[in-house]
């Protein structure tokens, strides 16, 4: 039972739980702002090392003070609770805008774009996310995303998963959420790389955000996944040796660059991917220029099929 008051965080509501641990809306009674209050559960708490690693990132992620990734203002203990005090950002989740609601591409690839533009400011300083997904983008009430939980996957990542004589793991149970303990998790299934899903930790660098960023974008253009499967490990046999999905059939108006892009961000191998996201934050503007010669709104193919409001 969480207490009604962590250090000088009053507790208001919780606002969700995960693996990741249980998340509360708080009021800073120092500084009378609301936070995003986040619990870690006690067994990822109690590696030291793991912690120490964490902290060191979040402090860098921190030290970013980037419109488009959340602040994290505090990383705190008391009484063998740790906690990490966040931005409270008030909006909708991208998973939301592309699935709730019947939202304009070119609005999503604005959206992206600020997100590719907070990725390339965390690689520019040694940041890798490693769990880029809709659900942890934020759209804020006044139209800007930003980007949750910089460095929470590294704190939670399993060791390397043991390798083959080439070099591959085949074990893909051993990274997906529901087969593995709590607070285990490298990535999410449908977004994460196949250097991810295979579990190759040593491989995983900034090209496997931008290749997360590519299944986000596929997403926002058609509307499902881009690795869909019958279940989770199909996802990931599609992830790892599947073909790249082609928009067909997707937004009436959208340009053939919307497909290179998400190819080349999709290559399963990370040297054939765009090596910056600045580059990609650079063809999307261009992308959105090509779009604004539309003379009607473009919508996500399936949201429109379903006629989705």
């Amino acid at each position: 039972m969480i207490e009604e008051a962590i250090s000088h965080y009053r507790i208001l509501s919780k606002l969700g739980a995960g693996g990741m641990g249980e998340v509360y809306l708080a009021q800073d009674t120092k500084l009378d702002r609301k936070v995003a209050l986040k619990i870690l559960p006690a067994d990822v708490a109690a590696n030291r090392d793991r912690m120490e690693r964490f902290v060191r990132e979040a402090k860098a992620a921190a030290a970013l003070n980037h419109p488009n990734i959340a602040h994290i203002y505090e990383i705190g203990e008391v009484d063998g609770l740790h906690f990490i005090a966040m931005e409270y950002i008030e909006g909708d989740t991208l998973r939301e805008k592309i699935h709730r609601e019947r939202t304009d591409l070119r609005k999503l690839l604005r959206y992206l774009q600020n997100v590719a533009e907070g990725l390339a400011k965390a690689h520019a300083a040694g940041i890798v996310h490693r769990d880029l997904k809709p659900d942890n983008i934020m759209i804020t009430v006044d139209g800007h995303a930003k980007i949750l939980d910089f460095g929470l996957a590294k704190l939670i990542e399993q060791h390397a998963t043991p390798t083959s004589a080439e070099g591959s793991s085949e074990v893909a149970t051993a990274v997906m959420p529901q087969h593995s303990t709590p607070g285990t998790v490298m990535g999410t299934v449908g977004y994460m790389s196949p250097e991810q899903a295979q579990g190759k930790t040593r491989e995983i660098d900034h090209r496997s955000d931008i290749f997360s960023f590519g299944c986000i974008l596929y997403e926002a253009a058609i509307g499902q996944r881009a690795f869909l499967g019958k279940d989770a490990l199909d996802s990931l046999h599609k992830t790892v040796h599947g073909p790249t999905p082609q928009i067909s059939g997707g937004p009436a108006g959208a340009p053939d660059e919307l497909q290179r892009i998400v190819r080349r961000c999709l290559a399963k191998d990370p040297e054939k991917r765009y090596q910056s996201m600045k580059d990609v934050a650079i063809e999307l503007e261009e992308l959105q220029n090509a779009l604004k010669g539309a003379a009607e709104p473009v919508y996500s193919s399936q949201l429109a099929l379903r006629g989705v409001t």
